[in-house]
């Protein structure tokens, strides 16, 4: 009885020992389960919110990238499609896109001083017979031949016209710095020039009068025009090239025979055209005659 009654009271012990340690901690276990049983139910639910965020933005890249197909199938149908002669040729542009011709007329370019000059000389010439007068006042009385008057109106133009040459090309030589063999062949150029632009605008203001220096104005209009724009139509150009400037400009960039050779053609026609106008205005009626007894 006595180790029944001791075996009893240890008995006891262990059991409040039991109570006091094993069933708290059992309690705080069974709380930090709870506890972690929360934690994973949240981070389940974050994660079906982020799958169900990635299932969006997978939807919206799969919308992107079929508006991107289209637009690439879109812009590959627009595309231009070239033969093979065709492809070379863009490739051999391509290749070399910026090349210069030296002949090109164009300020910005190694004839912006021949055109110049020639526009310059032209100008010139019509300033000439802006103050002198393309035949003596006294054509209809005088008793030399009409020629002779024509070349007696033409000879003052002339000499201002070859003094305009000389001029330029001196002014040239200072500016360009040209060789003595090439300011030479420029400046015998441009002294035939002056002269011959004065027969021409002598001829102009003989036939037409007032009107004949506004043609004139217009030709040098047109020689700039078509030597400075490369890009006027080409009736225009071929106006231009059709201008009394057009052999003065193409001796000015490269003195030639042919150059020379239409001057001269342009000069012996205006005297040509100066004396029909001085023989025509030698005519009159008997009625103007007796207007003015």
């Amino acid at each position: 009885m006595s180790q029944a009654g001791a075996g009893a009271t240890q008995l006891s012990g262990g059991l409040t020992q039991l109570a006091d340690q094993g069933i708290g901690a059992s309690a705080t276990g069974a709380r930090g389960l709870a506890s972690g049983a929360t934690q994973l139910s949240g981070g389940a639910t974050a994660l079906a919110d982020g799958a169900t965020e990635l299932t969006t933005g997978l939807d919206t890249l799969a919308t992107g990238t079929g508006d991107l197909a289209g637009g690439l199938r879109t812009a590959s149908d627009s595309l231009p499609s070239f033969s093979d002669t065709e492809s070379k040729s863009l490739a051999s542009v391509i290749a070399d896109p910026v090349s210069s011709n030296s002949s090109m007329n164009t300020i910005f370019g190694p004839t912006a001083i021949p055109l110049l000059a020639a526009v310059v000389l032209w100008f010139g010439g019509l300033a000439s017979f802006m103050v002198m007068r393309a035949h003596t006042a006294r054509t209809l009385t005088s008793r030399r031949s009409s020629a002779t008057l024509a070349l007696r109106a033409f000879a003052p133009a002339a000499l201002v016209g070859a003094a305009q040459g000389l001029l330029v090309s001196l002014i040239v030589q200072i500016v360009a710095s040209y060789d003595a063999g090439t300011w030479w062949a420029f400046a015998g150029t441009a002294v035939l020039a002056g002269v011959v632009f004065a027969a021409v605008n002598q001829a102009l203001v003989a036939l037409f009068g007032g009107v004949g220096r506004w043609i004139s104005a217009l030709v040098g209009v047109l020689a700039v025009a078509t030597g400075l724009i490369s890009t006027v139509p080409d009736w225009l150009a071929g106006i231009g090239a059709a201008l009394p400037t057009a052999p003065a400009f193409a001796g000015l960039i490269t003195p030639s025979g042919s150059a020379v050779a239409a001057l001269v053609v342009w000069g012996v026609l205006s005297l040509v055209a100066t004396t029909l106008a001085v023989t025509l205005r030698r005519t009159t009626s008997a009625k103007a005659v007796l207007a003015t007894a």
